[in-house]
């Protein structure tokens, strides 16, 4: 068995529509708010995205985290939007100052149904912020379970 270390993959039921789970990860509104970020435009693909980081206002230790950043220009590159499945962006992990010649991030969404809900797996490249993930559960709905996955490696905890 090999064992990838390139990506970060994390799973949670949310006890939501998949129409509300997908309105909350690809409208630039919704996205902004869990994730800490104003976006200027709506998210389409193959487009940047401009923002300005702003406290998340669904968690007040992230809020705290994200504080001294606020007003720091965020761009994201929209890679990827088909309907009520998949979402894709790339982004620059890291603190300010950031080189724009090194490599983006990539981070996935994809939606499939649960018994109990929707299961958005987001494969997210190195860097992101699972704090975030925290705050897409905040928005959408109950966190049943979630499981992170590095590489080859499971491990599960409740939300």
């Amino acid at each position: 068995m090999t064992t990838s270390t390139d990506r970060i993959e994390k799973r949670v039921l949310l006890r939501a529509s998949r129409e509300r789970v997908w309105e909350a990860i690809t409208d630039a509104k919704k996205f902004g708010t869990w994730f800490g970020v104003e976006f200027e435009t709506a998210f389409a693909a193959g487009q940047r995205v401009h923002g300005r980081i702003v406290p998340t206002k669904m968690d007040a230790e992230v809020a705290k985290e994200q504080e001294p950043y606020t007003g720091m220009e965020f761009d994201v590159l929209v890679d990827e939007v088909s309907p009520m499945d998949r979402f894709s962006f790339r982004w620059h992990p890291g603190e300010p100052p950031i080189d724009e010649t090194d490599p983006m991030t990539l981070v996935t969404f994809e939606l499939r149904e649960a018994k109990d809900g929707t299961i958005p797996a987001a494969r997210l490249g190195l860097g992101y912020r699972l704090s975030a993930l925290k705050n897409l559960v905040n928005l959408v709905g109950v966190g049943v379970e979630h499981r992170g996955v590095v590489g080859d490696e499971d491990r599960k905890s409740v939300v």
